[in-house]
């Protein structure tokens, strides 16, 4: 018989941001509109929590027992690390950027037998396409990426339904816009 294990969600609603400690140590910033579900406890050869939306994880180092982030359709695998993840549901794209140490990027949504497992550089993020399945790997300024857990949401060079999509999970709002005039306009902007 296995154990039940009895599982713990945390949500920061849309407006607001969260902060949590795992019982291993590793720390969990948690972006708007995000939930993650971990266990009191962990088990004794691997580490599992479940992420919809967006955190940044500073990973306790442990080599015997790896650290794994599920999401819908990609699990990242870390022994130990600093590494951000952008899993939203209602988003087509899932985006692992690593900032230290190492990862490896499970896509296990295509056959059981052979899941495709890609390492990911320091300095790399790879981007996952739910639409066509295809992997992208990207050089990614770090302020950008993870501006968001200094209260900073930074764009470069991005799409105004990208930033409309930000703000509104930011702050909690609903942004009206002509979107035919405005969805293919490309920006930079910083907001603190």
């Amino acid at each position: 018989n296995h154990p039940v294990v009895q599982y713990t969600e945390t949500i920061a609603p849309r407006g607001q941001k969260s902060q949590i400690v795992l019982a291993d140590g590793t720390k969990v910033w948690l972006n708007s509109d995000t939930k993650i579900k971990y266990p009191g406890s962990f088990s004794k050869n691997q580490r599992d929590v479940y992420l919809d939306g967006e955190a940044f994880f500073e990973v306790s180092k442990n080599e015997h027992q790896p650290f794994v982030v599920h999401t819908s359709q990609v699990n990242v695998k870390v022994l130990g690390t600093k590494f951000n993840i952008k899993a939203y549901a209602d988003e087509s794209d899932i985006e692992t950027s690593l900032f230290e140490g190492k990862i490896n990027l499970v896509l296990n949504n295509l056959s059981a037998e052979n899941p495709v497992e890609k390492e990911v550089e320091p300095g790399q993020s790879l981007v996952y396409s739910k639409t066509d399945h295809q992997l992208v790997a990207n050089k990614f300024p770090q302020d950008e990426i993870n501006g968001w857990k200094n209260n900073q949401l930074i764009f470069k060079d991005d799409t105004f339904s990208n930033l409309v999509r930000k703000v509104e999970r930011w702050y909690d709002v609903k942004v009206v816009y002509n979107e035919k005039l405005f969805n293919d306009r490309r920006l930079t902007v910083e907001l603190y």
